[in-house]
């Protein structure tokens, strides 16, 4: 059992035996025998009015009362004592390898009641209120996996790491409300019949390179995802810079169910135990715990920009933090890589003149009506065929934009009457 485990719970076990005392000490003087008598005795012997009986009896309720006393100040001091072991034990922690945060986040009593129960099921980053299912959106993942087996073909013949070309930045791109986020969840996923349709597409599109799609393919199933965001209750507010942010928004989302903690208690909680941890062993950390690759999927990057989109500064700091294990793990056998989202394609392009590293964009197209009528069936699903065809009208007027379809669907599923009735 871990020192700092095992700390916690004699700690845990001594606060509940003073509460005990504590509480066995009160009963004693509040009671309505010993208590009680006890006062009274007292008086008798200010008075000079005790009989020697009497004084047998308040000899014995001091003692029994001293006892309790004792009780509770051994219990006080060695909560003290524990506690300060800890405070101990904190400062003297070292989180500079995969295995020592590992065993910090997995085996210590306090934190392993926070964390995940399924490490394989990532966070959500969409919420998805209206349970879309998936429309549109296979050429996206198989581009996305395109790139990946390029990028794998090109390392297996690379004689050098050194060659930039090698290390191309996977960049998603759609206008806002385009469905970046779901399309994360998405590719995060890593669903079965996903990764057999990704195998299926690259089988076809390489038929002479079995050998490879195959290794790639059995790359996809020995993975792990991690979605990151720096928009909404992970907003970047810059406090803790870009590589203890970066580090913090891995470590939370892979290990901690955010049901249990929160990413802002998170921070709260174990801010002060990053400032010397790089990327690259946050990462090494979970590929040793998962025994796994790891694609991580980075959201709104452009959140990053404090001072507006005319300094870059901040975008190209979290772009090297991720370029090093990215480039360092090339020749393991687990690897990792990632994929950032963007509105804005300029900006990303520009971050990477000076390095010269390509991108490689993975659009969201809009979708057509045929993919936003499926959106609607369940909803539509026994609407007369004039009430049928005006919906259809209004969902083409959305012009396959994801969030402005989401926003009609609300309206319909919230109101009977817009769903049935026409309104002039």
């Amino acid at each position: 059992m871990a020192t700092y485990e095992r700390i916690e719970i004699e700690l845990e076990k001594a606060r509940g035996d003073y509460e005990k005392a504590e509480k066995n000490l009160q009963t004693f003087e509040e009671g309505e025998d010993d208590g009680k008598w006890l006062k009274e005795l007292r008086n008798k012997v200010r008075r000079s009015n005790i009989s020697e009986e009497e004084k047998r009896q308040l000899v014995r309720l001091e003692e029994e009362k001293e006892k309790l006393e004792t009780t509770k100040m051994k219990w006080d001091d060695q909560v003290i004592k524990l506690q300060a072991k800890l405070v101990e034990f904190n400062n003297e922690k070292d989180l500079s390898s995969p295995e020592s945060i590992v065993r910090f986040f997995t085996e210590e009593y306090e934190n392993k009641k926070l964390i995940k129960t399924d490490f394989t099921k990532p966070y959500q980053l969409c919420d998805n209120k209206c349970a879309f299912k998936r429309e549109g959106r296979d050429d996206a993942l198989c581009q996305t996996y395109d790139y990946i087996y390029d990028r794998y073909c090109n390392l297996s013949s690379a004689k050098s790491l050194a060659d930039k070309q090698l290390h191309p930045l996977f960049a998603l791109q759609s206008a806002p409300g385009g469905g970046k986020s779901f399309f994360f969840d998405e590719l995060a996923s890593l669903k079965g019949e996903d990764i057999n349709m990704i195998s299926h597409y690259l089988e076809n599109k390489y038929p002479h390179q079995d050998i490879i799609v195959k290794e790639v393919i059995n790359m996809i199933r020995n993975s792990i995802s991690i979605c990151i965001t720096y928009n909404g209750s992970s907003s970047d507010g810059n406090m803790d810079g870009i590589q203890k942010g970066l580090i913090m928004r891995i470590l939370w989302s892979y290990f901690f169910d955010e049901n249990k903690l929160t990413y802002g208690a998170f921070c709260k909680k174990f801010r002060e135990y990053f400032d010397s941890l790089d990327t690259y062993t946050a990462i090494d950390s979970i590929i040793y715990h998962s025994g796994k690759s790891v694609l991580l999927c980075i959201d709104e990057t452009m959140r990053v920009l404090q001072n507006g989109h005319e300094d870059l500064i901040n975008l190209k700091k979290l772009l090297d933090e991720l370029y090093n294990p990215y480039r360092d793990f090339s020749k393991s056998v687990n690897k990792f890589y990632f994929v950032v989202s963007t509105l804005d394609t300029l900006n990303v392009w520009n971050t990477q003149t000076d390095s010269q590293r390509p991108v490689h964009w993975i659009s969201l197209r809009r979708l057509v009506l045929s993919e936003s009528a499926n959106l609607f069936c369940t909803l539509t699903k026994g609407l007369d065929e004039k009430r049928l065809f005006v919906i259809n009208k209004c969902i083409a007027d959305c012009n396959g934009h994801p969030r402005t379809l989401e926003y009609f669907y609300k309206v319909l599923k919230a109101d009977d009457t817009a769903l049935n009735i026409d309104v002039y």
